[in-house]
């Protein structure tokens, strides 16, 4: 999630399993791109894991709950990507949906740039991605009753999209350096 203030991005959080972390914008990682107008635009580069669904300020290995990085999420500078390249534009209506108890569907619209956009997506209640894989899937395993892959989270409209703060939980502090992030744990 990005945070703007004034149409300025001052602020990036991004997800990590039942945490994450947030960095100020001047602390991450930038990739320069130019528009259709040649006009030169900076875009954060963010680490997704193998596997899975968090998302990193940086490339490496990233231990989460518990101690040693027994259990940890892997990322690489792998191929570069850029979302904007096929990303659909929406604006959310947080109010009506929590006073209609998240049952307004019209609470998402498309923008002016992709007026056609689906928006049902963002309605589903149930868990995103694979489910918990089985003990006899070779990629699976658990350590102390905590599996590797698990079943994914709920979508971005549980995700406390009305929240004051740019961190989605109360564990969280706004970090202003890269290396602030290697020593600092949502977990702990």
């Amino acid at each position: 999630m990005v945070r703007f203030e004034n149409g300025i991005p001052r602020a990036l959080f991004m997800s990590e399993h039942a945490g994450g972390q947030a960095f100020a914008w001047s602390a991450l990682e930038k990739f320069q791109t130019r528009t259709a107008d040649n006009e030169t635009i900076e875009r954060p580069v963010l680490y997704s894991a193998i596997g899975s669904h968090a998302m990193y300020a940086v490339p490496g290995n990233h231990p989460y709950v518990l101690p040693f990085g027994m259990l940890k999420d892997v990322t690489d500078r792998g191929p570069l990507w850029d979302p904007a390249l096929n990303t659909y534009a929406y604006f959310y209506d947080y109010v009506a949906d929590r006073d209609s108890g998240g049952t307004n569907l019209t609470s998402l619209t498309p923008a002016a740039s992709n007026p056609e956009a689906p928006t049902s997506w963002f309605h589903f209640a149930g868990p995103w991605g694979d489910e918990l894989y089985a003990l006899r899937d070779m990629r699976q395993w658990r350590l102390f009753e905590q599996y590797h892959y698990i079943t994914g989270p709920l979508g971005p409209k549980f995700k406390n999209l009305d929240r004051m703060n740019v961190c989605q939980t109360e564990h969280c502090t706004l970090l202003y350096s890269i290396e602030a992030g290697k020593k600092a744990v949502w977990y702990d």
